[in-house]
């Protein structure tokens, strides 16, 4: 068994924890990771699940080749984590880990979700505890940087209207001084909301979903309402997670 990890090993380790999950394919394309094919990539984690720091389990219930990898508990203890981040993940955790890790890793521009150390570093103003933390900066095309929360929509082609309220729940319960705990955190979170620097990257799995959550969108702009700052992007294979084959 291998006991010390090389610097590309120790970077792939550490990007299973930051996504939760990896594929060959999102391996062998990431701009941080060294791999530049899938057989490459497939091969250095099968070399890491040989030596006790990766395991792995299948994406889609049905496909055997379809596989995902996650940290050991050996792993965990390396990176000066807590085990519970070896656990297996749920399903539900499964598709959305896999579809942050496909957006921020395979597309271009490359983005990187925050940890929630790095978050907390970073955001200390409107951090607070028990939020969810996934974040991470959207380039806005001028050489600026929007903050950004993902959200994944792990529901088929109709109800686009219930994503849009759901967004805009996550961003009422943000900028809403409910808790007089946090009102500081919540006036500069409704600060970055109100000068444009924020925004919810909606992850789905159909273009023609994307289109229509965008013409909802612009309907409430038209119409004179506060346009909410959605962004809503495709993410390639989420499909045939989300509704594999059987």
């Amino acid at each position: 068994m291998v006991t010390v990890l090389d610097n590309s090993q120790r970077e792939i380790l550490q990007h299973v924890f930051r996504y939760r999950l990896t594929t060959a394919e999102i391996v062998a394309v990431c701009a941080k990771l060294a791999p530049e094919t899938v057989a490459a990539a497939e091969s250095l984690l099968e070399a890491l699940v040989a030596n006790q720091w990766l395991q792995t389990a299948r994406l889609t219930p049905h496909d055997p080749a379809r596989r995902f990898y996650y940290l050991t508990p050996r792993a965990a203890a390396e990176l000066g984590q807590d085990e519970i981040v070896a656990k297996e993940p749920s399903r539900e955790m499964r598709i959305e880990s896999y579809a942050i890790a496909r957006f921020c890793c395979c597309s271009k521009p490359f983005r990187e979700l925050f940890t929630k150390e790095e978050f907390i570093a970073k955001f200390a103003s409107i951090w607070y505890p028990g939020q969810p933390v996934r974040y991470y900066l959207e380039p806005d095309g001028a050489g600026e940087v929007r903050l950004a929360f993902l959200k994944v929509d792990k529901g088929g082609p109709s109800r686009w209207d219930r994503v849009i309220e759901s967004c805009q729940r996550f961003l009422s319960k943000r900028t809403t001084r409910s808790n007089p705990q946090y009102h500081g955190q919540v006036d500069a979170f409704r600060e970055l909301v109100d000068t444009g620097r924020f925004q919810i990257s909606l992850l789905t799995s159909l273009a023609e979903k994307r289109e229509a959550i965008k013409q909802a969108l612009d309907v409430l702009e038209t119409s004179g309402q506060t346009r909410p700052p959605i962004v809503p992007y495709v993410v390639e294979g989420l499909f045939e997670v989300i509704r594999p084959k059987a």
